[in-house]
């Protein structure tokens, strides 16, 4: 049976294990970002073809190309379209 006195110690044991808890995860995180290796962009790759499926999903990479996202990231990427299935 417990008392009172061993309610309120439990609960003040929860709530510290809980911060300490919460600390470490958040120190976790700070420290995979800042340990975490850069990106460093690819040199001398600058032709680039892609298989791109006549499907929606595809409409990302046929907006990309037509705006010229790849061409400021200095890639030049040819679209290669076909048809899923055949």
């Amino acid at each position: 049976m417990q008392t009172a006195s061993n309610d309120g110690r439990m609960s003040t044991l929860t709530k510290r294990l809980v911060l300490v808890m919460s600390l470490s995860l958040v120190l976790a995180v700070v420290l995979f970002a800042t340990l975490r290796s850069p990106t460093v962009p690819l040199e001398g790759v600058s032709k680039v073809t892609i298989a791109v499926p006549m499907q929606i999903s595809s409409a990302v990479m046929m907006v990309a190309t037509a705006q010229g996202l790849f061409r400021q990231a200095g890639v030049e990427v040819r679209s290669q379209p076909f048809i899923l299935g055949k």
